[in-house]
């Protein structure tokens, strides 16, 4: 069952100037960071900025509880999914699927802790 909308992942081949972005022009908070990754929030929202070699894109990130049940029913349902279930770093699991227009979104369950 969909959860919430967990995120907005926004990836970029010029991470730095992103960062700078979020930081310095819109005046966010940066609670977490990486060399590849980081974590801007508006209202406790999360917003990741992630370096990425593919280029500028962005995604949202849908929290399920059950994300083999909500895949096989939105591929029943038509959703074009890019790929198969897969394990992320600490057991999170996600899919890429393709929204209206050019919107991509993230079907993802966190590990169980």
């Amino acid at each position: 069952m969909l959860k919430r909308i967990e995120s907005l992942i926004i990836t970029t081949e010029n991470y730095q100037q992103a960062l700078e972005f979020f930081k310095e022009k819109l005046g966010l908070d940066l609670p977490a960071q990486s060399d590849d990754m980081a974590r801007f929030e508006i209202a406790g929202f999360p917003i990741f900025i992630a370096r990425s070699e593919e280029g500028l894109g962005s995604f949202i990130s849908i929290e399920t509880d059950d994300i083999e049940s909500d895949f096989a029913k939105f591929k029943e349902r038509g959703v074009e999914f890019y790929e198969q279930i897969n394990t992320l770093k600490g057991g999170d699991r996600a899919s890429f699927f393709k929204g209206p227009g050019n919107t991509e979104f993230m079907l993802y369950q966190p590990a169980v802790e």
